[in-house]
């Protein structure tokens, strides 16, 4: 970006770039923590004026490597749009829901379910990763989807059924 100086009748305009307009497409699974430290860093350096929109079509991926991304949402400076161009599923909606606006386009559609995970270890070490996991999985889904989702959808949710949302009711409900 370069200034410009413009010459109106005897005063002058002076002009220079103060913000940034980002586009980052997301059209691959949240799979690899590694894939997205620039995608952190620019979050982390953006200011105030700035615009990232984020050209979302992916159907999510692990809530681990979502995490740090969303906690990034929260704390940058700069206006965060999802713009919505096809099938979110997961963990692509709860990444959405973290962006200051979201637009679905035409034919945009929200497959929203409980988090599903594994586990691995002793009897008495995977019963404490259930409990756990169920009380982050519970948080989260309240905080991403509140206001969004009603109660009894959010529960719904909770209990293990599927929501499917077009674009006109994603539109609607933001």
């Amino acid at each position: 970006m370069t200034s410009k100086t413009i010459k109106i009748q005897e005063s002058s305009i002076y002009s220079e770039p103060t913000a940034f307009h980002h586009q980052v497409f997301l059209d691959e699974e949240f799979e690899d923590r590694g894939n997205y430290q620039q995608l952190i860093n620019l979050l982390l350096t953006s200011g105030d004026d700035d615009v990232i929109t984020f050209i979302n079509n992916h159907h999510g991926g692990r809530v681990e490597v979502l995490l740090p991304l969303i906690n990034m949402l929260e704390v940058t400076a700069a206006h965060t749009i999802a713009l919505c161009t096809g099938s979110q599923s997961s963990a692509a909606t709860i990444f959405a829901m973290y962006c200051d606006e979201l637009v679905a386009l035409d034919h945009a559609s929200f497959m929203i379910h409980e988090m599903q995970y594994g586990s691995i270890g002793t009897a008495a070490n995977i019963a404490k990763e259930v409990e756990a996991t169920q009380r982050r999985n519970r948080k989260l889904m309240k905080e991403a989807y509140g206001g969004f989702l009603s109660d009894v959808e959010i529960e719904q949710v909770l209990s293990g059924q599927e929501i499917y949302l077009d674009a006109d009711e994603i539109n609607e409900r933001w």
